[in-house]
C-alpha cells in the first residue's frame, strides 16, 4: 500500500470579506444616508433660513462675533463642537451643513458602541427608525445639544452594556469619552442617564462594576466640573444656576402627559409670552404608531432577557425612562429635549421586530410578521412628513419677523458699535438677540439706565410697552410685528 504526500502550498492566505460585507460598513449604511437627507434639507427647505435665537447664542460664543448672553441652563460643549466653522464665518448653511456632517459620524459612531452585543441588523433597524424621525433630522443641523445629548447617551448605554459582558480597558475609556461627551452637552440629561446604570451595573456585577463605575466618574468629573466652575464664576454657585436654569424654562410643575401631547407634534407651555399648545392632540394617528412602537420595545426588552438577565435587558428602557421624567418637570416643554429618551428605545423596539420574525419564521405568519414590521417602520417615514412641514410652517413667521428688525435697523444705519437690547417681556428676547448678532451689536438684558455703553443704543419695543424714559426721546423707527426700535445717538468720537 502506497502513500501519497499532499503538497500543501508554501503559504495560506485568508480570505478577508470585502469591505462592504463587513458589519462595520453594514452600520455606516444609515448614517451616511441620513447625512444626505439632512444635508438635501439644508439646502433646500433650510436654505434661506436664518439661525434662531437659541443658535445665534451657541454659535457667538466661540467666533468673531461679540457673543450673546449666556444663560445658566446652557452648556460649553455644543459651542466646543461648532468651532471650527464660527472662527471662519458666521453662515447658517454652513453651520448646518457641518453640523449635518457630524451628525452622520456621532449616529456612526454611536451605532458602533452595541457591536458584539445586539445584531448588526438590530443596530441598522434602530438607528434607520431614530434617523426617519422628523425631530431627528431637524436636531441633527440644528445648532443645538439635544441630538448630540441623544447620540452620547446611546454610546454610553452601549459601551456600559458591552463592558458588563466583555470588559475591557479600551471600553472602559471610550466609556469615559462618552460621558463626558454627553455632559458637555447637556449636564442634567448624563446625570439621569448614568445615575440608573450606576445602580443596575452595581446591583447585577456587585464586585465587577469598579471599571465602569470608574470611567462613568471620570467622565461625570470633566463634564460637571466645568459646569460648577462656571456656576461659582458667573451665577452665584451650582444651586443659584440650576434655581435660574428652572426658571428660564418656566419653573416646574410634573406633569407625566406634557411630552405624549409633544410627540403628536405639539408644544406645551403654561409660561406666558410664549407658543403654547390647547392640549388638543394635532395628528391623532401619530399616537396608533407610538402605541405598536412600545409594544416593540416590550417585545425587544423580553426578547433580551435570556442573553442579558432581566435587569440589563430593561436598562436601555430604565435610562429612556428617568430622562423622560427629567423633561417632565419643566413646565415649557419642547419635543427636541426628548430625542434621548426616543434613541434609547429604538434598539430595543427594533430587538422586538427581530423577535416577531424569528417567532414566526418557517410558519404560516412568518411573511406577516415580515410584511407588519416593514409596514411600520414606512409608516414612521410617512408619519413624519406632515410634522416636518408643521415645523417649517410654525417657525417661518417668527424668522421673517426676526428678518425684518434686521433689514429695518439696517436701513436706519444701526452698524457697530452697537448695543442692543429690549424691554423685558416673555418671548421677545427670540426676536431681539438674534437681531444683534446679525447686527453684529452686542446684547445687552434690560438697560434700565445709561452706563458701562460702548456703541449707539438700540432699545426695542414689542406691542403697546414703552420704553424706559431715556430712550422715548429717541429716533423711532417702527417694524412690522407690532415692533418699535428706538435708537440711541451715535457715541461721540474720541
Amino acid at each position: 500500500m502506497t502513500t501519497q504526500r499532499v503538497r500543501l502550498p508554501d503559504t495560506i492566505r485568508l480570505q478577508r470579506p470585502a469591505l462592504w460585507r463587513t458589519d462595520i460598513a453594514q452600520l455606516a449604511v444609515i448614517p451616511l444616508l441620513f447625512t444626505i437627507v439632512v444635508i438635501a434639507e439644508v439646502l433646500g427647505l433650510r436654505a434661506q433660513q436664518p439661525l434662531n435665537w437659541d443658535e445665534t447664542v451657541y454659535a457667538s460664543q466661540i467666533s468673531q462675533h461679540a457673543p450673546m448672553l449666556w444663560g445658566p441652563e446652557r452648556a460649553r460643549g455644543l459651542p466646543l463642537l461648532l468651532a471650527p466653522v464660527t472662527l471662519l464665518t458666521s453662515s447658517a448653511p454652513a453651520m448646518r451643513a457641518y453640523m449635518a456632517i457630524l451628525a452622520g459620524i456621532g449616529l456612526f459612531l454611536a451605532a458602533l458602541a452595541w457591536r458584539r452585543i445586539r445584531p448588526t441588523w438590530v443596530i441598522v433597524l434602530g438607528t434607520a427608525m431614530f434617523a426617519g424621525l422628523s425631530l431627528t433630522q431637524n436636531g441633527a443641523a440644528s445648532i443645538l445639544p439635544h441630538y448630540w445629548s441623544a447620540v452620547g447617551a446611546l454610546a454610553v448605554v452601549g459601551l456600559s452594556l458591552r463592558m458588563a459582558r466583555f470588559p475591557s480597558t479600551r471600553d472602559a475609556w471610550l466609556l469615559l469619552i462618552a460621558v463626558a461627551f454627553t455632559g458637555l452637552m447637556r449636564p442634567t440629561d448624563v446625570i439621569f442617564l448614568t445615575v440608573p446604570i450606576a445602580i443596575v451595573m452595581a446591583v447585577v456585577l456587585k464586585q465587577r462594576v469598579r471599571p465602569i463605575l470608574v470611567a462613568i466618574g471620570g467622565g461625570l468629573v470633566i463634564s460637571l466640573g466645568e459646569w460648577l466652575v462656571e456656576a461659582n464664576l458667573y451665577f452665584g454657585g451650582p444651586v443659584k444656576r440650576l434655581s435660574r436654569a428652572s426658571g428660564a424654562s418656566g419653573g416646574t410643575h410634573l406633569n407625566l402627559l406634557n411630552n405624549l401631547h409633544v410627540l403628536d407634534g405639539g408644544r406645551i407651555t403654561s409660561l406666558h409670552g410664549y407658543a403654547g399648545s390647547s392640549g388638543a392632540w394635532h395628528y391623532p394617528y401619530l399616537l396608533i404608531w407610538w402605541a405598536f412602537f412600545v409594544a416593540l420595545v416590550v417585545l425587544g426588552v423580553r426578547a433580551a432577557y435570556s442573553r442579558d438577565g432581566r435587569l440589563l435587558a430593561r436598562l436601555p428602557v430604565i435610562c429612556a425612562l428617568s430622562i423622560y421624567l427629567l423633561y417632565s418637570i419643566p413646565v415649557r416643554d419642547n419635543g427636541r429635549y426628548l430625542q434621548p429618551v426616543l434613541v434609547l428605545l429604538m434598539i430595543p423596539a427594533a430587538e422586538g421586530a427581530g423577535f416577531l420574525i424569528r417567532r414566526w419564521t418557517g410558519q404560516r405568519y412568518g411573511y406577516a410578521a415580515m410584511g407588519a414590521v416593514a409596514i411600520l417602520v414606512l409608516a414612521e417615514f410617512a408619519s413624519q412628513a406632515p410634522l416636518i412641514k408643521a415645523r417649517f410652517a410654525s417657525t417661518g413667521p417668527g424668522l421673517s419677523a426676526q428678518s425684518a428688525v434686521v433689514r429695518h435697523l439696517q436701513s436706519a444705519g444701526v452698524k457697530p458699535p452697537c448695543v442692543i437690547t429690549s424691554v423685558p417681556r416673555p418671548g421677545f428676547v427670540q426676536k431681539s438677540e438674534p437681531a444683534a448678532y446679525y447686527l453684529n451689536c452686542s446684547y445687552r438684558w434690560g438697560v434700565r439706565k445709561l452706563r458701562n455703553l460702548h456703541g449707539t443704543l438700540v432699545v426695542l419695543t414689542n406691542g403697546a410697552a414703552r420704553p424706559w424714559p431715556y430712550a422715548a426721546k429717541w429716533h423711532k423707527v417702527s417694524i412690522p410685528g407690532q415692533i418699535t426700535a428706538y435708537i440711541g445717538p451715535a457715541p461721540k468720537q474720541h
